[in-house]
């Protein structure tokens, strides 16, 4: 799994996620997050993103 963390739409890290262990810790951990709603679900994290790349996109072609 790669993570991509950023801040106020800046970069900050990618982290790759290879062990079983801590993966299934930290997709338990955003299930629950998912679950108490104090992030997107993957349905509208996945708008969100590419409603953001495209936004991202029209702004580097003006």
């Amino acid at each position: 799994m790669y993570l991509v963390i950023t801040k106020q739409n800046k970069y900050l890290a990618s982290i790759y996620i290879e062990e079983a262990g801590i993966y299934d810790t930290f997709a338990d951990y955003i299930e629950g997050l998912i679950e108490e709603e104090k992030v997107y679900s993957p349905e509208e994290g996945s708008k969100i993103f590419l409603e953001e790349c495209m936004k991202y996109l029209e702004e580097t072609n003006e």
